[in-house]
């Protein structure tokens, strides 16, 4: 088992991978706990593929 394997075995709750984008410049955080900031937010949730 490789060492991230069994670090993420350690993670009871679940990740999010939060990332915004303005004009080409795109960043991205992971976080271990979110909560909603408007009840009428245009976009809270979006999939889409990782891109490498």
């Amino acid at each position: 088992m490789s060492n991230f394997e069994k670090a993420f075995r350690k993670i009871f709750n679940g990740v999010f991978v939060i990332t915004t984008k303005k004009g080409d410049r795109v960043n991205g955080m992971t976080a271990a706990w979110v909560s909603r900031a408007s009840f009428n937010a245009v976009r809270l949730h979006r999939q889409d593929p990782v891109q490498s």
